[in-house]
């Protein structure tokens, strides 16, 4: 079977979380017998080859026609449309989609927002990072008139959704038996090479950690996903145990606010702590994956649904390598971490004290690793999908 995956933007230089979903999902329906396809948009006709996947990049003209192009070429010569996107990517297309003649299968990767996922949004920051909140498609969402919904999926065969809590969303618009819940997986096949640069890294990282308690927050650096957070929780904990230290591996977003003064106000809170004891990463890190396992917890806390995936894959993959993951509960994260590490209500005191619980108890990283391996699998979740090609 000849089988187009459609996106509006691939990135193979470096692996975010659709790109990822795409080709891992990608490389095993290829290896189960199909032809496969990525199809995405681009500034000019291109194809290259990415982890034996072709990738096909199309000129597209303007947000309201571009998923209409794409659709349009996905149909010609394919016996299978997977389309990749948001709600409201999905609405904006749904003339195309109407059009559509092939098969067609859509992963929808968000519910529509509601005014009630800024409830944890302080309000100096409405203005310093409106771009964050007020300018992705998470939050246009807010504006699609609920019967555009039942209409855009009128002609899908199958919708595909990463969490119980989604298809009980969608639920209201299409019969259950047609949407399928694809968790997604740590066994992770695509991935970047570590280069010498990785390398000399994790030698450091080795050295500077042996002996000691490692906390690690990776991600944007943004007060959204609780790097500040992180920092006085980790304050409160080195009071009482100076053998605790913390690792933040952070990247910047200019483009959307969140850039240099974020990243000021971090070091700057960093120099007021004991010298030594937080290694702040910043520059590009090829492979960051195989730079967790200096870790013996993790700790995020989101306050934002939009400014996340339905399941940040970050999380997995840390678990996946045996590491704790504490975080808050928000959007599905109670369908992916223990409940032992899911808070309800953020509290430092208790968030310490958990952590400490953590790397007091022995085999806690086999029992977490054991946990991922057996809950996020690409290759297992996506089996039942694979069956109905």
């Amino acid at each position: 079977m000849k089988i187009a995956f459609v996106m509006r933007s691939f990135y193979s230089k470096r692996i975010a979380a659709l790109s990822r979903t795409v080709l891992e999902l990608a490389v095993r329906i290829q290896r189960d017998g199909h032809q496969v396809v990525i199809i995405t948009d681009g500034r000019t006709e291109k194809e290259e080859q990415v982890n034996g996947l072709t990738v096909r990049q199309c000129e597209t003209h303007g947000l309201t026609r571009t998923f209409r192009d794409l659709l349009d070429r996905a149909q010609l010569n394919n016996d299978l449309i997977y389309f990749h996107c948001s709600l409201l990517g999905a609405v904006l297309s749904r003339s195309a989609i109407k059009n559509v003649r092939t098969r067609l299968w859509i992963h929808l990767y968000t519910a529509k927002a509601s005014f009630e996922d800024l409830e944890q949004i302080r309000f100096g920051e409405y203005f310093n990072l409106y771009k964050r909140l007020f300018t992705r498609n998470y939050f246009f969402s807010l504006l699609v008139p609920q019967i555009f919904i039942g209409r855009t999926l009128q002609n899908v065969e199958g919708l595909i959704v990463p969490s119980y809590r989604l298809k009980q969303f969608y639920t209201r618009w299409m019969d259950p038996e047609k949407i399928s819940v694809l968790i997604p997986g740590c066994d992770n096949e695509v991935y970047q090479q570590s280069d010498a640069g990785d390398e000399l890294l994790r030698a450091e990282l080795a050295a500077w950690s042996e002996g000691k308690r490692v906390i690690l927050h990776a991600g944007l650096a943004s007060p959204l996903r609780g790097v500040e957070d992180v920092l006085r929780v980790f304050a409160m904990l080195r009071q009482r145990d100076e053998s605790f230290v913390l690792l933040l591996m952070l990247y910047t977003d200019d483009g959307e606010g969140i850039g240099e003064e974020m990243l000021a106000s971090v070091r700057q809170a960093v120099s007021e702590l004991p010298s030594n004891s937080v290694n702040l990463i910043t520059q590009p890190v090829k492979n960051a994956f195989d730079l967790f396992y200096v870790a013996d917890v993790a700790l995020y806390r989101y306050r934002y649904t939009g400014d996340i995936p339905e399941c940040p894959l970050t999380l997995l993959e840390l678990m996946g390598r045996g590491v704790p993951v504490i975080t808050n509960e928000i959007g599905a994260l109670s369908e992916y971490v223990p409940k032992e590490n899911l808070l309800k209500n953020w509290d430092d005191s208790t968030v310490a004290a958990r952590i400490q619980e953590i790397c007091c108890t022995d085999g806690e990283p086999a029992r977490v690793q054991k946990f991922a391996q057996e809950h996020f699998s690409w290759s297992r979740n996506s089996q039942g999908l694979r069956e109905q090609l």
